[in-house]
């Protein structure tokens, strides 16, 4: 039986779950391969691998009045490249280790355990291009370039790209990362029918999502798969090590459904993972989440786009948990969006087991709403957080700040009318990462803004996907290069906002390796990230800087 190695390659601190992975693991071995997983995030963090050289910054833009492309501040004109570079105390006590816990003393150590052996083929996740974070700007796929470079030179298997952050960017990814084959869009079935192609040395033209490149030229480009996923069987869950994400994450992921058909202006989840929303049955749901309890895994998050959309598949799935009486046992935390927000909805979620919601809330005024292409009002959000104050269930309203048209007023006058409003958490990011695809980056090149020309006003000779690739932000250049010290300002210390910074413990937004928030798991404490730092700043905040260690 030919084998297949998955890797997961992201070093992110706390580790977030390779979901794709237990699904598609468990799709190939049903079809009959042997599958192993290379977990990397369970190696020690120090960076191993190798990373490519800094590339400098594309030509300067006009500036003033046309966007400012810097990371953190506006008012630069340019777009800059990055160096690669309700508590829940009695759940609190982290699982046993998982038996097949992957102990080994580090990445370069892992690797080469793993490719001493025969593969089929090399599946590589990459669910991150960047950390989606301005005030950092972290590109990941430097590093996991580096990883694939090895593998590469380990073994005469072919490698295989996939993942929710490859599929933003499938060209450009793949062409970056030099690897032979990726998959866009979902992964299970197509990998599997690359895996008996390659099995039986028949074509691999007719794969779906396949792409693959001969002497750096593309040479096949087929287009994404669709699951039925209400026809899928069970999902077993038991490829990756979900106790031990548990223990060293504080959650473990789950879908409802996947695709979004909301047109917010600036998200990618349409592009990565299509505009028709394609949903699993209720009872598939609850068959998951029980299987994933059997293994003593009890705290989950969506990864739905929005839990919520549809409202009916999300009351129905609420119903089914209630009904066999998972809420008593479990604890859940879902993205949603305000819109149609209701008690009734907000009852059903707590019957169900939801401790915890995060809205993309994005602004409150009409005008940057309409801009972000959001359908909801400040009314909207008002009635979200009246049902989940009645039902007493911890919420965060997510800020998009600086986008365009964005003032010093608009600014202050959303940030008081959060304040008002009296979410458990505002999390509030300053500057909009550009995707391709986006109706956002298509209006940006339809006006000729940088980054999308030059100096001399000619358009920039690279792709969508070239040019953003890497971390590309926009930040309204009215608001004057000192706008991250303004919005501070804004908030005033209200311990209710996160705002990213490096030293301030459980207030700091930027979750990747935030000590505070990785302290406080090893401790023992379970949930999303952001409750997990609210309970840390009512408790006493382990207090610390957010250092970079991947």
């Amino acid at each position: 039986m030919p084998n297949i190695l998955l890797v997961n390659p992201k070093l992110m601190r706390p580790p977030v779950t390779p979901v794709a992975l237990d699904h598609i693991g468990q799709h190939l071995r049903d079809g009959g391969f042997g599958v192993e997983l290379l977990d990397l995030a369970f190696a020690p963090s120090a960076p191993v691998l190798g990373e490519e050289a800094p590339t400098p910054p594309l030509p300067r833009g006009e500036g003033r009045g046309e966007g400012a492309w810097a990371a953190a501040g506006a008012g630069e004109g340019t777009l800059t490249r990055p160096p690669p570079a309700g508590d829940l105390s009695p759940r609190e006590r982290p699982p046993a280790p998982h038996p097949k816990a992957n102990m080994l003393a580090s990445v370069e150590a892992a690797m080469d355990e793993a490719l001493r052996r025969e593969w089929l083929l090399v599946a590589v996740t990459v669910r991150n291009v960047d950390d989606s974070f301005a005030a950092s700007r972290d590109f990941c796929l430097g590093r996991t370039k580096g990883l694939i470079g090895r593998i590469r030179a380990g073994t005469d298997a072919p490698v295989v790209l996939g993942g929710v952050g490859f599929s933003i960017f499938p060209h450009a990814a793949l062409a970056f990362c030099e690897a032979p084959y990726a998959i866009r869009g979902e992964g299970e079935e197509p990998l599997l029918r690359l895996a008996r192609c390659l099995a039986d040395g028949t074509p691999v033209d007719g794969v779906p999502g396949l792409l693959a490149l001969r002497d750096g030229r593309l040479v096949l480009d087929n287009p994404p798969f669709r699951h039925d996923l209400a026809a899928m069987p069970p999902w077993r869950r038991d490829v990756v090590d979900n106790p031990r994400y548990l223990a060293e994450g504080g959650q473990v992921g789950f879908e409802s459904k996947r695709g979004c058909p909301r047109r917010c202006t600036y998200c990618a989840d349409p592009v990565a993972k299509g505009s028709a929303l394609v949903a699993r049955t209720p009872a598939q749901v609850a068959d998951e989440l029980d299987a994933l309890l059997r293994q003593g895994v009890d705290v989950f998050h969506t990864c739905d786009a929005e839990f919520n959309v549809p409202r009916s598949h999300a009351l129905a799935v609420c119903e089914e948990l209630a009904r066999r009486r998972l809420g008593d046992r479990i604890r859940w935390y879902a993205y949603a969006v305000p819109d149609g927000f209701d008690d009734e909805l907000a009852a059903a979620m707590q019957r169900a087991g939801c401790v915890g919601i995060d809205f993309t809330a994005d602004h409150t005024e009409p005008q940057m709403l309409a801009a972000l292409g959001r359908s909801h009002t400040i009314a909207d959000l008002r009635r979200a957080a009246a049902a989940c104050h009645a039902c007493r269930i911890p919420f965060m309203f997510d800020l998009l700040l600086g986008g365009p048209g964005e003032t010093r007023d608009s600014l202050r006058r959303c940030i008081e009318a959060l304040k008002e409003i009296n979410p458990s958490r505002v999390g509030t990011s300053l500057g909009i990462r550009l995707y391709p695809g986006t109706p956002l980056v298509e209006r940006l090149r339809k006006r000729g803004q940088a980054p999308f020309r030059s100096a001399e006003k000619e358009p920039v000779p690279f792709s969508d996907e070239e040019l953003l690739l890497r971390p590309t932000y926009y930040i309204e250049p009215s608001l004057g290069p000192d706008a991250p010290d303004y919005v501070r300002s804004l908030i005033g210390g209200d311990e209710r906002f996160l705002f990213p910074s490096g030293a301030e413990g459980a207030a700091n937004y930027n979750y990747n390796d935030n000590s505070a928030l990785c302290e406080a798991i090893r401790r023992g404490a379970r949930g999303a990230f952001w409750d997990i730092l609210r309970r840390e700043a009512k408790s006493g905040p382990h207090t610390g800087n957010s250092r970079k260690r991947e």
